[in-house]
């Protein structure tokens, strides 16, 4: 009787150690958690940016990008005269740009004449604490329709043409061009 309590005890030892090793484990986890919380939230900040397009019943495409900024302390080297600055930059590769404090806004309008098939497209944003980026990709069918309406079956001799083509909307005067060829 004696020996199954000791025996039991021993278990119960054994089960309490273990807890207690993955108990400081877990603590350990997460006091270095919230410490890093607290010692470099400024580091885990930083631009952020979005970008959007939109096709118009115009045949203009509207890319955007939305980019916010973070605020950086910035001292002299006496550490005296600080000020706060919340100025950045974002812009969309090869098409727009633009800066502000605090957030900043460009678009791009493109014509969708140009843009048949399958384009990706890039924002960034940069400020004091560092940059973002985001992409946007837009697929575009510019194929015109075509329909012939004459002539009908077999011909011979002297003929005219006649159909209908309906070209996408683009915002250039010319629409589009329409070449034959009979064989």
């Amino acid at each position: 009787m004696h020996l199954g309590n000791f025996r039991q005890n021993i278990d119960d030892m054994k089960r309490f150690t273990s807890t207690r090793r993955y108990a400081h484990r877990f603590c350990r986890v997460l006091g270095a958690f919230f410490l890093a919380m607290m010692v470099f939230p400024a580091f885990c900040l930083s631009a952020s940016v979005t970008i959007t397009s939109e096709v118009q019943g115009d045949g203009a495409v509207i890319l955007t990008a939305r980019g916010t900024f973070e605020i950086c302390k910035t001292c002299d080297a006496n550490g005296n005269n600080c000020t706060n600055t919340d100025s950045g930059s974002v812009g969309i590769t090869h098409y727009c740009s633009a800066s502000g404090h605090g957030s900043a806004t460009c678009t791009a309008i493109l014509d969708r004449g140009g843009l048949h098939g399958t384009h990706s497209f890039v924002a960034n944003a940069n400020d004091c604490k560092g940059s973002a980026s985001d992409s946007t990709v837009l697929t575009l069918d510019n194929t015109p329709s075509v329909a012939i309406t004459s002539p009908g079956g077999t011909v011979s001799g002297s003929f005219d043409v006649a159909g209908d083509v309906t070209f996408k909307s683009t915002t250039s005067p010319t629409k589009g061009t329409i070449a034959a060829y009979i064989n």
